[in-house]
């Protein structure tokens, strides 16, 4: 069976057996909060500004977003996903640089984050990349 699936009818489960994990989880939030299952405290709260981040992001609220993505980043300086979105977030600004700093960031994190690299890619930057990420370069 799928994972994804698998994971669905887990939570599915705890939320009708277990009534106080269904306080933890509202119909508007199930994607969000599903998300933080098997997650430190730290990681989950550190998703909290990430989620937090998006909000203002696709609202247009650049300067918000990215002051909540530096949230997420010094509760968990490892979350590429801060990291990424940070660097969406610059871009939308015209901040090329910063935009591949944090991007580039993401990726040495997470080598593979597809949204990352794709972002990273619509810049122009793919030449030298593998290099930079490999060495840890900035």
């Amino acid at each position: 069976m799928d994972k994804k699936i698998m994971l669905f009818f887990s939570a599915s489960f705890l939320v009708f057996s277990f009534p106080a994990f269904s306080q933890l989880v509202d119909d508007s939030d199930f994607n969000i909060q599903h998300q933080y299952i098997g997650k430190s405290q730290k990681e989950t709260d550190a998703l909290k500004k990430v989620h937090n981040g998006m909000e203002y992001l696709s609202k247009g609220k650049y300067d918000d977003a990215i002051v909540e993505f530096n949230k997420a980043i010094e509760i968990n300086s490892n979350c590429a996903e801060a990291y990424c979105k940070k660097g969406i977030a610059y871009v939308k600004k015209g901040n090329r640089q910063e935009a591949a700093y944090n991007l580039k960031k993401a990726l040495i994190i997470a080598p593979h984050y597809s949204e990352a690299l794709s972002a990273l890619s619509d810049m122009g930057y793919v030449e030298g990349l593998k290099s930079d990420i490999s060495s840890g370069n900035k």
